[in-house]
């Protein structure tokens, strides 16, 4: 019996595997490392350098909560090797690969009644005649509307939205970006050719002109009185956009860890991220620098991913990290 309980496991187990995500996939040569106390970029790689190993600078992550960079290899015949020989320099307190995480794909199921039989001129009406009260299902499952009905709205709140950027020009979300905008902080971090792969170019202007993803996410937090009779789940916070994806492809967790230390930086109160992919570890350096910021007393949101079908326990990076809140 004892051996059949023992193959039973074993069997389960390499099921579970075989169907299991892959992680999510490296940048081929790139690593994040972080220096060691009272090191830094220029040490780094003149120390690198001297040991005959060429790299190409990809990001500057020199912040109050972490200080290192990322960067490629300029030959990456047997990488591994020398990521370990990296690892073990002095100046060095760890280091990771890049990995990328996908763009977050909307789709919409229908599965309520046809939109034939509940106009939505009589939704509207409804909401628009239930006076202070949140009608709003969305709202009313999640209780928002009892928070609206306590004047919970937001005021003087500063959120972050770390996502594809966001179409600020929209009329329920400000139409406008900078100081008494709605949407009044954040930058680009990667520009409009970034892949995930190649090398960011920032640009100070978070606007989104080719996803629409953090254009939803900001409007499903703020969204300002509209044609469609409601608004966003806290409207009257202030909005900050980061934008982390360019027109298509992914987002390296460099260009993650970056965009949460200047949010925090900036001043954020609440940061969040429906980013996410395989992975889930709390080790993992984006896990790790989002653990930092919520230690600092910042709530951090992570969507737990889109890989329900391995269980509920199967959290997405940097969902795993210590303390960070991970949204389904």
């Amino acid at each position: 019996m004892g051996v059949l309980r023992v193959l039973s496991v074993a069997l389960y187990t390499s099921a579970v595997l075989a169907i299991r995500p892959n992680a999510a996939p490296k940048v081929p040569g790139a690593y994040i490392v972080e220096f060691a106390a009272n090191s830094d970029a220029d040490t780094f790689y003149q120390k690198l350098g001297a040991t005959g190993q060429a790299v190409e600078h990809r990001m500057d992550l020199k912040f109050e909560l972490f200080n290192g960079v990322s960067f490629n290899l300029k030959n990456t015949k047997d990488e591994e090797a020398a990521a370990q020989k990296i690892q073990e320099m002095p100046a060095v307190a760890k280091i990771w690969p890049v990995r990328m995480y996908p763009i977050p794909r909307d789709k919409v199921h229908w599965t309520g009644n046809s939109k034939a039989a509940v106009p939505e001129a009589a939704l509207l009406q409804k909401r628009q005649s239930a006076g202070n009260n949140d009608t709003f299902s969305p709202h009313v499952m999640t209780q928002v509307d009892q928070l609206r009905f306590r004047g919970v709205t937001g005021a003087g709140i500063r959120v972050a939205v770390i996502d594809t950027g966001v179409d600020y020009n929209h009329p329920a979300l400000g139409g406008c970006f900078g100081p008494g905008c709605l949407v009044s902080f954040g930058t680009d971090l990667v520009g409009d050719n970034y892949n995930g792969a190649n090398t960011p170019v920032p640009d100070p202007d978070p606007y989104d002109n080719c996803e629409g993803h953090g254009t939803h996410v900001s409007g499903i937090i703020a969204a300002q009185t509209n044609p469609y009779g409601f608004t966003g789940a806290a409207p009257d916070v202030t909005l900050g956009a980061y934008r982390v994806f360019g027109c298509g492809g992914s987002a390296g967790n460099d260009v993650l860890i970056s965009a949460y230390n200047q949010a925090y930086e900036d001043g954020a109160q609440i940061i969040t991220a429906s980013i996410g992919g395989p992975s889930g570890w709390s080790e993992d350096p984006w896990a790790v620098a989002v653990q930092r910021i919520v230690e600092k007393g910042v709530p951090c949101t992570v969507s737990a991913g889109n890989d329900g079908v391995e269980g509920q326990f199967y959290a997405s990076t940097a969902a795993g990290g210590l303390g960070v809140a991970s949204i389904a």
